[in-house]
């Protein structure tokens, strides 16, 4: 079964299916794509400016995935990184900023987040998730917590596009019960309820230790 995120996470609903396939665990990467390629992509279709015209279409996202790979088949040199997040559609987003946060540890690191995120960390704890049964928004939380390592309900419910704050505590708690809390991010400390109380100490860009 293909997770299908519901309505509520998306800000147009002709993009639903589009969504769907991007942020599917078992869709084959192909040579060459980096995982951050297919998370700017999701970032894209979220655009608030779009005002259902039509832009944000699949067809729109695997332009974008080709141009992010074309810059990334370069060296992972942190200018060529800083590249990809200046468009002027990505440059106010939250994944934007989590994402220029750790750069410079990609950049020491000589890593891509397909290979440090998306295989080591985040697709086994989505696999198990599917299989304990958390719904489509759990799914989307585990999956935006492991790529970004941000722990803020605030900040991922602005990234994927939900109002209610307490409905990502709540599919946290359902993560962590579920044993599918990503290996390379801490838990959020136990006075972590509050919409922007969060365990940031992972996104530290000059330790890196928590993504080994």
């Amino acid at each position: 079964m293909k997770p299908q995120l519901p309505k509520l996470l998306n800000a147009h609903g002709y993009d639903q299916r589009c969504l769907a396939t991007i942020m599917d665990p078992h869709w084959t990467i192909r040579d060459g794509e980096c995982y951050d390629s297919f998370w700017v992509a999701y970032w894209l279709l979220q655009r608030e400016d779009d005002n259902g015209k039509g832009k944000n279409t699949k067809k729109h996202a695997e332009q974008v995935i080709r141009y992010r790979n074309a810059m990334l088949e370069r060296p992972l040199e942190e200018s060529r990184l800083k590249d990809i997040f200046n468009d002027k559609s990505l440059k106010y987003t939250p994944g934007c900023n989590a994402a220029k946060s750790r750069l410079p540890w990609i950049n020491r690191e000589k890593l891509c987040w397909r290979c440090q995120r998306m295989e080591k960390h985040c697709l086994a704890n989505l696999l198990k998730a599917q299989e304990e049964g958390l719904n489509p928004t759990a799914l989307a939380v585990l999956l935006n917590i492991s790529v970004t390592g941000d722990t803020s309900p605030t900040r991922i419910a602005a990234a994927i596009n939900m109002k209610d704050y307490r409905a990502i505590q709540a599919a946290m708690t359902r993560i962590m019960a579920a044993g599918c809390w990503p290996d390379n991010v801490d838990l959020p400390a136990s006075n972590a309820g509050g919409p922007d109380k969060s365990n940031m100490a992972n996104c530290d860009s000059t330790t890196g230790s928590s993504d080994r």
